[in-house]
Order: C-alpha cells, then sequence, then structure tokens
C-alpha cells in the first residue's frame, strides 16, 4: 500500500528569494540566515515524517488463513478482510459486511474528514450483517463492482453479488479511511480503496510552503499595483540594510520556540478528546494574533449540535411556546382526544415525526425502559424525542419495518423505500405500509413542499396558515421544516418501484436516475 510518507518526501526547503547581487559567498549574513531557515524547515520535514512512519505502523487484525493476524496499516491491501475495534481508526475505505450491534449497524465519528462531532449511522447489508465469526467470513465468496476512486466523500456506489443475488449498497455501507468506529464492539470490512486511492488520501494536497507577511514583505521587490513612491521608499528600505539581517534570525529562533509552547500550552488542551494544539508549521505563529473575525456556514458550531423540538403549526393551530425549554403544551393532547378531524391530522403528524427518519433506537445500559437515539443528524433525533414525548415513542427498527407506541399500543409499520435527503431535493422521503395503506411521507423546506401540495382551496389555506406561523417561528431563530403525506394505491407503488429499484442498483449516473425516479412519484398531490 502507498505510504502516507511518499507525499512529504517531495517537500522543497525554503531557501528564501536571493537578488541578482545577494550572493551568499559575499553575505555571510545571508548565508547564516538561510541556513537557519533550512534547519528550521529541515526539523519540522522529520516530524512529519515520522507522523507519516507512525501512522502506516498503526496495528489491524486481518483474516488470513481463518485466523485473526496483527499486521499494520501499511500492509493491507484490496480485498481483506479486517477487523477494527471500538474506538480505532479506519486504515482504508471499507465495506461494512457486519457489527457487534443488531442488523449490522454501526456508528462511526468523522470529525478527522469533515469537522462533525456527531456520530453518524452505518448500516451493513442484511444479506452480510449476519457473518459474526472469523469462520462464516474466512468461507464467505462474492464479487464486488464499485466505481473509479474518487474524492467525493458524501457519494459512493457499487454492488455486491452473493451466490447469484445482485444487491446495491452505497456510502451508508462505507466507512472511510481516518474516521473513527465509537460506541461499537467491533466491526468485519472488506477493503475497497487502500493508499491514494483511499477518499481521505484523494482529497489531501501537497503541504504548501507557507509564508507569514513579514517574509512576504521582506522578499517584496514591486506591486504593480502600487504607488509608484511607495515603491521608491520600499526599494530604499529594502536595500540600504535599515533592517538588520539578525533580525530575521531572530524570528526564525522566536517562532520555532512559540510552536513548541504552542504544543504545550495547558489552555489549549481539550479533556473530553484527550488531544492538544499541534503546530503543524512555525512560520505562521505571527499570524494568529491578526485573526479577528471567523467566518463559519456550520450552524452545528453555534448550536454545539443540540437540538430540541420547541413548537408544531397544525392546520390552523400553532401549539408549543417559546419559553419552556422544549415542547410543552397540554392543548395538543386535548385536541387528540377530541376525534375529530384535526385530531385525525395531529395523529398522522406526530407519525410522521416518529418514522420519517433513518435514527436507530437503543435501549440504556441500566436496564430501564429510557431509549437513547443514535442519528447522523440531531434535527432527526429531536424530532423523535419530540413525538415520543407526546406518547407516540419509537422504539425499535429492523431492517423493512419499525415497531412505534402509538397512546400505549405497539403499531408494525412496513418500510418499503427510503428516499434519502440531498441538497438537490430539499427534502427527506419513506414510503410505508401503515395498517394496509401504502402512504408516502416527506418532510424538508417549505418551498418544496408547498410546490407540492394538491391544488385545493383546502391546501391554500393550510399554506397561509402554515407560512404565518413559519414567519413567527424565524422570527426566534428557530429551525423549521414541513411535513406532508400522501396516499398511495398498489396499483401506483407497483408502477414507480421498479424503476426506483433499478435506479438504485445503477453504478453510472445513479445520483440523477434516483432523482428523476423521486420526481416521478411525487407529483402534486400532497396534504399538508
Amino acid at each position: 500500500m502507498p505510504t502516507e510518507a511518499a507525499r512529504d518526501n517531495n517537500r522543497h526547503i525554503h531557501l528564501g528569494e536571493l537578488r541578482q547581487h545577494d550572493d551568499p559567498r559575499h553575505h555571510p549574513h545571508h548565508a547564516q540566515r538561510f541556513c537557519i531557515s533550512a534547519l528550521k524547515e529541515i526539523f519540522e520535514d522529520v516530524k512529519r515524517r515520522r507522523s507519516d512512519n507512525k501512522v502506516n505502523a498503526f496495528p489491524v487484525e486481518i483474516l488470513v488463513d481463518g485466523q485473526w493476524v496483527q499486521k499494520q496499516w501499511k500492509d493491507v491491501k484490496v480485498g481483506d478482510f479486517i477487523r477494527i475495534d471500538n474506538d480505532s481508526l479506519f486504515p482504508a475505505d471499507l465495506l461494512l459486511l457486519s457489527s457487534s450491534e443488531q442488523q449490522g449497524m454501526a456508528y462511526i465519528e468523522t470529525s478527522n474528514l469533515d469537522g462533525e462531532t456527531n456520530l453518524k449511522i452505518k448500516q451493513a447489508l442484511d444479506i452480510t450483517a449476519s457473518m459474526t465469526s472469523s469462520d462464516q467470513l474466512s468461507h464467505f465468496q462474492s464479487d464486488i463492482t464499485c466505481e473509479s476512486p474518487s474524492r467525493h466523500v458524501n457519494e459512493f456506489n457499487g454492488n455486491i453479488e452473493i451466490n447469484g443475488e445482485t444487491r446495491h449498497f452505497g456510502i451508508d455501507q462505507l466507512l472511510l479511511r481516518g474516521a473513527r468506529l465509537k460506541n461499537t464492539a467491533w466491526i468485519f470490512g472488506a477493503v475497497i480503496y487502500t493508499g491514494h486511492d483511499s477518499k481521505l488520501l484523494m482529497n489531501s494536497k501537497r503541504a504548501p510552503l507557507k509564508s507569514g507577511t513579514i517574509d512576504v514583505q521582506t522578499n517584496y521587490q514591486h506591486d504593480p499595483k502600487g504607488s509608484f513612491l511607495w515603491g521608491v521608499l520600499t526599494f530604499f528600505i529594502l536595500y540600504n540594510n535599515l533592517i538588520p539581517i539578525s533580525l530575521q534570525v531572530t524570528l526564525e529562533i522566536v517562532r520555532f520556540f512559540q510552536a513548541i509552547y504552542i504544543n504545550n500550552d495547558i489552555e489549549m488542551y481539550d479533556v473530553n478528546s484527550d488531544s492538544c494544539a499541534i503546530a503543524r508549521t512555525s512560520n505562521l505563529n505571527e499570524e494568529l494574533g491578526q485573526v479577528k473575525y471567523i467566518m463559519s456556514d456550520k450552524t452545528g458550531t453555534l448550536t454545539r449540535n443540540v437540538m430540541k423540538f420547541k413548537r408544531v403549526s397544525i392546520g390552523e393551530k400553532n401549539y408549543g411556546n417559546n419559553e419552556d425549554d422544549e415542547f410543552n403544551d397540554p392543548k395538543l393532547m386535548e385536541d387528540v382526544g377530541k376525534g375529530d378531524e384535526h385530531s385525525e391530522a395531529i395523529v398522522e403528524v406526530l407519525k410522521m415525526m416518529a418514522v420519517c427518519h433513518t435514527v436507530v433506537p437503543e435501549k440504556k445500559e441500566d436496564g430501564s425502559d429510557d431509549l437513547i437515539y443514535q442519528s447522523s443528524s440531531p434535527d432527526e433525533a429531536a424530532l423523535v424525542r419530540g413525538a415520543a414525548s407526546q406518547k407516540v415513542t419509537f422504539h425499535t427498527r429492523q431492517p423493512q419495518k419499525v415497531i412505534v407506541k402509538v397512546f400505549g399500543e405497539d403499531e408494525v409499520i412496513e418500510i418499503l423505500d427510503v428516499i434519502d435527503f440531498t441538497s438537490d431535493r430539499k427534502r427527506m422521503s419513506v414510503i410505508v405500509r401503515d395498517n394496509g395503506e401504502i402512504k408516502l411521507y416527506t418532510k424538508g423546506a417549505d418551498t418544496v413542499i408547498f410546490e407540492r401540495l394538491r391544488e385545493t382551496s383546502e391546501s391554500k389555506q393550510n399554506i397561509e396558515w402554515c407560512t404565518e406561523h413559519l414567519e413567527d417561528y424565524a422570527s426566534f431563530g428557530y429551525r423549521t421544516l414541513c411535513f406532508a403525506v400522501r396516499k398511495l394505491s398498489d396499483e401506483e407503488y407497483g408502477q414507480w418501484a421498479p424503476e426506483y429499484k433499478k435506479a438504485v442498483l445503477a453504478i453510472e449516473n445513479r445520483a440523477k436516475l434516483l432523482a428523476e425516479a423521486a420526481e416521478n412519484g411525487s407529483p402534486k398531490r400532497f396534504k399538508l
């Protein structure tokens, strides 16, 4: 397997810019400065090389002749079966085959890849999830076809053929190199991509030579956009030795020790992750003090990925308030007990909140009946907890069905299809069979939901009420989304399902085919 160290071997040592008349043989002070800079860069390159060698020597268990043998990351090859234990990093891009959790579930942390600290859920295919021993794995044979290596970390398509049956697997079954296994005792995986074919390294670039503002200004000769007088002034400053060369030597030494101080700064230590600051280059130390603003589009950075269900709008009624920490409005349950058309709408909304998601419930280890909801999005977990607070509790997920306790009675709801959220669709949908009826539940941005509603006077009135309530929520800074439902006949679903299944198994242009199939299944017939 190619090593990460190879990427750093070609790094060039920065020796500065030599003017035509600045020959180091004639200026020993220049040569001294360059030598010190070179030694510092060599020292930092050696540190990077040692870090690369350390990574390539990480231990990993590989299945050899039916036995788990401990080897190093650099020994991993495509097609190997490997075992990863809890809190360990993945050495390559893997296909999740099975895990210690029910239905082949696994929880991973991708903070090394995208900065997200909330856990993401991966699930093995049901045809491989039962292989939980090395003996079963050693007799396992299959043909895997997947797309060529690419740098897109959120996209992946492949097919696996087992005993003549072909199944599609995608990003939900792919474990990326650099991610970490969490809250899962172990997983078995098949190696798909290694080394520089892995998505992590395909997104990494050659480390650029970084220069601070002082270095840039010192090497400054002429800026065509600058004024003539400024150029003349700069000329006299640079060429009349008004800046002693020893200042550059002093700066290099100060930067070197500043980097050591940063690495050992106790105030930069994080107890939760047991990690400290790492100064990968010392050339930009003085730039840190000039940072005034940090611009971020990640709302999770501001909210710490903590989401709570606060309010809900159903028909003309607006439930909840802004004072309580979470949703608390007894009027909702009072309206459910009336048994009219509005109460049916409330139950439908609570069911959608409890079913239209990819959340996985877990019971606490203390033996109580309390549930922990593991989700890839804090929004989904908040909605499921909100439904549970109103006595519609999602408590069991199986490969093709979920079990929801609705006002004290368990209801089994069959999951026929799941259409994932994408930035283009701006919505997520599930098709379920509930009490013999096929329903299409969808949730997403109000703009895409409104344009898919039935064009009736009732829908127009509901949109007016909903828009008024959404504006109220927005004034308090709440994150909002809309739910809609559509009932499908067996004939409609029978015509649409084969087209969608065909798109699911496609490798080329899969995203486009899925989007087209999903759009064909959602004409303007939804009810808000």
